[in-house]
């Protein structure tokens, strides 16, 4: 449907982020005006394409109707929060404050009659499930500051949906990971390792790795969707749980280090220690399939950081 974003008013914020900036890659390639606001608290400038026009403010300002009525979005993406549950549990007022940039989208959003806000949530609100692949029917659990923002944004969204018209999609993604993410376990991985280092495992832990190329196709086919009524919110990751051993000698063995071995420490508090969804209403409703293996989306990363001279 590469036609759907001819010409195309979009907004993303958070486009200078890792998620963000790949969604607005594709969305320029298929024809999108698209326009990126980003604070650059955790966003790159580097990362946002040339071809979009750039506003540098926190997405809570009130200079962001300045935007709306200057660009007029008819779609929202709302990649714009603090995105590492470990630093929620230290600092939880930074979600407070992603909370508030949230709501402000939300309200010029309605003002300016956007047709469709995409809401970046996350599959850990599940906390530690009772069910594997874990469907969106699971129970929140309020493990982290971070999960329950992500958690409360969904609940805003529903209330502009129910109370203001204001249309509305939620993807819940698993553990994205690609070229561009900085600042998580991967990136940590990698680095040690190349520098012939340990990394470290905290407890016996799986998780379900998603490629960012496979994130951006949902986050467009989740817009392009039309004469959906159901349930909005859409489970997204790969399909396959991954040990975390399994992924450390991934990246070992791509590295060029197949005998370094992780450090096994005790688990942290807070974390989620099986975590793995269930995709299949995605797959169902907006004709989502994962296409990149793990172990070809790591070597992709791992040659982003050499060409990016990080290691």
């Amino acid at each position: 449907m590469k036609k759907f974003w001819n010409h195309r008013r979009v907004l993303v914020a958070g486009g200078a982020g890792f998620i963000g900036s790949h969604t607005v890659d594709a969305l320029v390639a298929q024809g999108a005006r698209v326009a990126v606001v980003d604070d650059l608290s955790s966003g790159r400038r580097e990362n946002v394409h040339p071809n979009v026009r750039f506003y540098r403010m926190p997405t809570a300002s009130r200079a962001l109707g300045n935007v709306f009525r200057r660009e007029k979005p008819e779609y929202v993406f709302a990649f714009a929060a603090v995105s590492n549950p470990p630093v929620s549990i230290v600092e939880p007022l930074r979600d407070v404050a992603g909370l508030a940039g949230l709501l402000n989208l939300l309200e010029f959003s309605r003002a300016h009659t956007a047709k469709r806000v995409l809401y970046a949530s996350s599959g850990y609100i599940y906390g530690n499930a009772g069910r594997f692949p874990t469907p969106e029917t699971e129970p929140f659990q309020p493990l982290a500051p971070y999960n329950i923002s992500k958690f409360a944004g969904e609940q805003y969204l529903k209330f502009y949906r129910e109370h203001h018209g204001l249309d509305s999609v939620i993807l819940r993604y698993s553990t994205v990971y690609g070229p561009r993410q900085v600042s998580r376990v991967i990136e940590d991985y990698i680095l040690k390792i190349s520098n012939g280092r340990r990394a470290a495992i905290y407890g016996a832990k799986t998780r379900d790795y998603v490629h960012v190329t496979d994130i951006v196709r949902a986050n467009l086919a989740a817009m392009e969707i039309r004469g959906y009524r159901g349930d909005p919110v859409f489970n997204i990751g790969s399909g396959k749980e991954t040990d975390m051993a399994d992924l450390y000698a991934a990246l070992a063995a791509i590295l060029g280090r197949p005998n370094n071995r992780p450090i096994r420490k005790p688990p942290k508090p807070a974390e989620v220690d099986r975590f793995w969804v269930d995709i299949r209403r995605a797959r169902r409703i907006l004709g989502y399939r994962p296409t990149v293996k793990l172990t070809d989306g790591l070597s992709e990363t791992v040659a982003w950081f050499k060409a990016t001279h990080r290691i």
